[in-house]
């Protein structure tokens, strides 16, 4: 026990100063640490100067006017993506320099969680070692108790010992006269018991005789009752038997005749009640006639608007559907906003399931920001300034349609095609539509003639957010999505002339009345049939039962007689049988007395006999015994004090071996809880450092955010420089921006019969302002009729889609700002602490 003491407190000790020193080892790193991310907050704020290049949008889209002005203009556009490729490598350096303190500083928590991790391990096991430990010391305290408690039995045991001695010896001295007198009564003892178990032989004779003779007079009683009994019932049941098939027959003969003539009642009623059926029937035919006569509607189609392959180029419509609305009352169709909501929503839902992705919510917070991003913009134009979320924008004309679902299919399909995006070539909002999570929300406003999708990709993976900015980046053909459209519908409306309802009324009616006289006579009819059955099948028992009664009469009259005649004997046998049995009962119980009285005798003298035995025995070798047992006690009073000294030296030893241990065990106890105060303190420091490594891996996210808003200004000046290319010199006499802008304006206006949606998307923020034509085509009983909106469209007004759609010419330092906000929110990188 003293030496698992000791070895318990060497090991304590041990695992305090290894504890230790895990502790100091943490302190230090967590230092190095904090340093660490004080240098990354400084780089966080770096993040937030990155720039994007502003371009002229007149070097693409105005004529130069000499070689030379063409020649600058595309040193100007050169000069753009060189600034945009600059900008990109610092981006890249500032997420290469991020990494490094993020993979330093997970190193660090990786060593210092594997310290925490093995001293806890140590500390665990040593304190299951000191309860352990603890555990065996109190079974060494109830140890010693039980040892004490037989030094006091033994240190009583000498007196007793003493005093059964002195006793011993006066009943030896005593032992030749106790012998005498216990061979006496030993003598007259067994003389008694041998009279007394030959009288009980002759008593137990005597009853066995008494027995036999009672039983065999018994038997004749006891079968002479049972046939008495038997005939006494047999007497009665034949007598009931008869009177209840008497009854049974008069009262079957009254039933018989009575159900006869409930049958012919029936029956009559029955013919009569078919005879009204059928009247009944021929009435329902002729209403019913009449009712579908009068029922039917007249239907015609007014106008049809039909959309085909051909009117979406860049989308993959694998199917078509019909969809049949009511034509607008007086043919002027009145635009409801929550119903275009409603289909445009439903719309893009279905465009996610076509593509395999799972449906967004339409929460309150995106809805009501749809409904104040439409609200805030300007007729005519398309603005993204101020968006918080991923953002479609798109112009919307109810007027050219008939139905709200219809506008909400041509807003949807618009976005999705792309073919009249501002900037050609982009996927952006296709993007939008398919590949975004989480909650959303779109609103059409018919003043202002817009729609508005917002959408928050909340809950979106890392790898679901850079396919996201993949696409955006490099989807640039209708194949590059991998996507399929809507079908394309063709919307039928029609207008119903129902029938008249005051004839309709009347015949429904009619036909309600014949039927309910119809339904009355048929469950009259079924009430008739099931009633003559059960009074046919009636009146069959009844006169099958009638046979038998009479049958039972005749059978039962004959028994009657019979019983009467053998119950009369046994009587008389009954009577003879117990008279023989009353004298042999008397002389068993007289038997059985005797018996009883020699039984008792005998085992009096059995007792009598083997106490005498006893005693005799006991007197024979008392003086052996005594000597023995003396001798005995003797021996154990001589022995007891050496054995009670040896036991208490044990209890001392023992005792002084258990205060040693509480001691070490306390010691112990003292260390294991200081080790685990240091460890608590060395988990605070891992849970600092696992902090700062959150706020390191928040840095790196801004970097990468900056990154990408860099590359997609690269993508943007690149295709601004291809434009500036394009736009060459070419000699005319018209160079003003003025006549140009009147050229353009005369252009727009030729292409009044050209189909463009103009729509525009984003997931940060920019400006600009667009307007375009729009056509729709219906169709009115087959005829074509087309509607034209002319509108005027500023080369320098249009409208911004996302970062990498280069629409936004002077964004600067707000768009950055939002994009980084907007990351943030949806949760694609952590929120960074601010000095």
């Amino acid at each position: 026990m003293k030496k698992k003491l000791l070895y318990t407190g060497i090991t304590t000790a041990a695992l305090f100063v290894g504890t230790q020193l895990g502790v100091n080892n943490a302190q230090a790193d967590t230092a190095t640490t904090d340093d660490t991310t004080a240098n990354q907050a400084t780089n966080t704020a770096a993040t937030q100067a990155s720039t994007k290049t502003a371009t002229n949008e007149k070097l693409a889209t105005v004529k130069p006017t000499s070689q030379q002005q063409y020649d600058a203009n595309v040193q100007t556009a050169k000069g753009n993506v060189a600034t945009s490729k600059q900008q990109v490598a610092d981006a890249q350096a500032k997420v290469t320099a991020a990494q490094t303190p993020v993979t330093a500083q997970s190193e660090t928590v990786a060593a210092s969680q594997e310290r925490y991790d093995a001293g806890k391990a140590l500390i665990d096991n040593a304190q299951q070692t000191l309860d352990a430990d603890n555990q065996v010391l109190a079974q060494a305290e109830a140890k010693v108790a039980t040892n004490q408690a037989k030094v006091t039995a033994a240190e009583n045991k000498i007196p007793a010992d003493q005093q059964q001695i002195e006793a011993n010896k006066t009943a030896i001295a005593n032992q030749p006269a106790t012998e005498q007198r216990a061979q006496t009564a030993k003598a007259t003892a067994d003389t008694a018991l041998t009279q007394a178990k030959a009288d009980q032989a002759t008593a137990q004779t005597n009853v066995d005789k008494a027995k036999q003779t009672t039983a065999a007079k018994q038997a004749v009683v006891d079968q002479a009752t049972k046939d008495q009994q038997a005939a006494t019932t047999k007497a009665n049941q034949t007598k009931a038997a008869v009177t209840t098939a008497q009854t049974a027959v008069t009262k079957n003969a009254q039933a018989i005749s009575s159900t006869k003539s409930a049958i012919q009642n029936t029956t009559n009623e029955i013919n009569a009640n078919n005879s009204a059926i059928s009247a009944a029937q021929a009435k329902v035919d002729a209403a019913t006639a009449a009712l579908a006569a009068v029922k039917k509607p007249s239907t015609t189609t007014e106008s049809q608007s039909q959309y085909s392959a051909a009117m979406f180029p860049q989308s993959d419509i694998t199917s078509s559907q019909t969809v049949t609305l009511a034509y607008p009352q007086n043919g002027k169709y009145v635009p409801n906003v929550d119903n275009i909501n409603k289909y445009m929503f439903e719309y893009i839902n279905e465009l996610r399931a076509i593509n395999g992705q799972p449906a967004l919510k339409q929460t309150t917070t995106l809805q009501n920001n749809a409904i104040s991003r439409a609200a805030a913009q300007v007729d005519g134009g398309l603005d993204h300034t101020g968006s918080i979320y991923s953002e479609n924008l798109t112009q919307m004309y109810p007027e050219w349609y008939q139905s709200d679902q219809e506008v909400a299919y041509a807003a949807v399909m618009g976005w999705y095609d792309e073919s009249n995006n501002i900037e050609q070539g982009s996927f952006g909002h296709r993007i939008n539509l398919i590949y975004s999570t989480g909650n959303a929300g779109v609103a059409a406003n018919v003043a202002k003639h817009v729609a508005a999708f917002e959408v928050d990709n909340a809950g979106m993976t890392s790898e679901a957010w850079d396919k996201y900015i993949d696409l955006f980046d490099n989807a640039h053909t209708s194949a590059a999505t991998g996507t399929k459209s809507l079908p394309a519908v063709t919307f039928d409306y029609v207008q119903t002339t129902p029938a008249d309802p005051k004839k309709i009324a009347a015949a429904n009616a009619a036909l309600n009345a014949a039927t309910t006289s119809l339904t009355g006579l048929q469950t009259t009819g079924r009430s008739l049939a099931a009633t003559l059955a059960k009074q046919n099948a009636s009146l069959q028992t009844l006169q099958n039962q009638t046979s038998g009664l009479k049958a039972t009469v005749a059978t039962n009259q004959a028994a009657v007689a019979a019983a009467i005649a053998r119950l009369s004997t046994a009587n008389t046998n009954l009577a003879q049988a117990r008279a023989a049995l009353a004298p042999v009962q008397q002389q068993q119980a007289t038997a059985q007395q005797n018996l009883t009285a020699a039984i008792a005798k005998t085992a009096a003298a059995q007792t009598a006999d083997d106490t005498a035995a006893k005693n005799l025995a006991s007197a024979k070798t008392l003086v052996a015994d005594l000597t023995a047992e003396n001798t005995r006690l003797a021996a154990e009073i001589a022995a007891l004090p050496a054995e009670i000294a040896v036991m208490k030296a044990q209890n001392e030893v023992d005792e002084l071996r258990i205060s040693i241990a509480k001691d070490m065990l306390a010691q112990g106890q003292a260390q294991v809880d200081a080790a685990k105060a240091q460890l608590a303190a060395g988990k605070a420091l891992l849970d600092s450092q696992k902090a700062d490594l959150a706020q390191l891996n928040q840095v790196l996210g801004a970097a990468k955010v900056d990154l990408a808003v860099a590359k997609g200004d690269l993508t943007a000046t690149q295709a601004f420089l291809a434009r500036v290319e394009a736009n060459k010199y070419i000699v005319t006499t018209a160079v003003a921006d003025g006549v140009t802008e009147t050229a353009d304006q005369a252009t727009a206006t030729s292409q009044s019969s050209q189909t463009l949606a103009v729509t525009a998307n984003t997931s940060a923020t920019a400006t600009a302002d667009a307007k375009s034509n729009v056509t729709t085509t219906a169709s009115v009983n087959s005829a074509a009729k087309t509607v034209t909106k002319p509108a005027t469209k500023p080369v320098a007004a249009q409208a911004a889609a996302l970062p990498q759609t280069d629409e936004q010419s002077d964004a600067g330092l707000t768009v950055l700002g939002l994009l980084a906000a907007s990351v943030s929110f949806f949760g694609f990188s952590k929120r960074r602490k601010h000095a």
